[in-house]
């Protein structure tokens, strides 16, 4: 494996081995990681560390797929990482690098070193909150990640009845946003409202099932991925028919696992093709 096979990426090298308790409490994260930043072209790599046989085939048995695994047998390459001054009493200088994090940006220049990863309050932090935060800070400084995206079906109903328009919403995978009833009454709830001409009302829109999303010891109530949100209209008998324009308002605040975003509304439209009254 060549670095410079991955020039134009961001590169995130984590050191490992399958011994260390620290290491292995990080595995799962690194895992998400690799599967969160995906769609910005991050790449994750893992660096085996003089590892056993035996260690080396448990990583390869449990490490996710999207992770870019690989072996340092002699510990060669991880002591060109170790800085000179780190853990002057370790003589084999790839033990420095253990549980250690390097950031490569896109032209193949180190942009973060963690040694270890610690919360902002002390501690050790198995989810590399301060390397998802160098991430978040060059993705948005390169140009925000896309977040969502938002659309309605077109519907169809006679004057003097009624039917459901049906909103579909994309989420980014590295994103979450609150759900419609947020599990605290200061977080933006996601709400969809819509709109159209006189005679046309629309009820109370229903909302998929929530995701727990948990954050240290808080649950959060989210939505993920892709869902739909089903909206129950009414056209009165006096609206005339033909093409109705119906616009939208989606609004929602998205998060990453680092880092929420501003509030938002995202407008979208529609159309509500009306037939006569029978």
């Amino acid at each position: 494996m060549s670095l410079a096979s991955l020039r134009g990426s961001d590169v995130v090298i984590h050191f490992t081995a399958a011994w260390c308790p620290y290491c292995d409490a990080e595995i799962d994260a690194i895992g998400r990681m690799a599967e969160s930043y995906a769609s910005s072209g991050v790449k994750v790599m893992l660096v085996d560390v003089q590892d056993k046989d035996s260690g080396w085939e448990s990583l390869r048995a449990h490490v996710a797929k999207s992770v870019i695994l690989v072996r340092d047998a002699t510990g060669d390459v991880s002591r060109r990482y170790a800085p000179l001054k780190a853990q002057p009493s370790f003589e084999n200088r790839a033990e420095v690098m253990l549980a250690a994090t390097v950031v490569v940006d896109k032209a193949g220049k180190i942009g973060a070193f963690e040694l270890i990863s610690t919360n902002p309050g002390g501690g050790f932090d198995p989810n590399l909150t301060p390397i998802r935060q160098n991430l978040d800070g060059r993705l948005a400084s390169s140009g925000a990640p896309h977040v969502l995206d938002v659309a309605a079906d077109d519907g169809k109903a006679a004057a003097g009845s009624g039917g459901e328009l049906t909103v579909h919403v994309r989420i980014g995978p590295e994103f979450h946003v609150m759900s419609n009833a947020p599990s605290k009454a200061n977080y933006v709830a996601t709400v969809v409202e819509l709109s159209g001409p006189h005679g046309v009302t629309f009820d109370k829109p229903r909302y998929p099932a929530a995701v727990t999303y948990r954050l240290s010891d808080t649950e959060i109530s989210t939505f993920r991925g892709d869902f739909d949100v089903a909206v129950p209209f009414t056209v009165a008998a006096s609206v005339a028919p033909g093409a109705q324009e119906i616009h939208g308002t989606l609004h929602y605040q998205a998060c990453t696992e680092s880092r929420c975003l501003f509030p938002r509304d995202e407008t979208f439209g529609t159309i509500l093709t009306v037939a006569a009254k029978p």
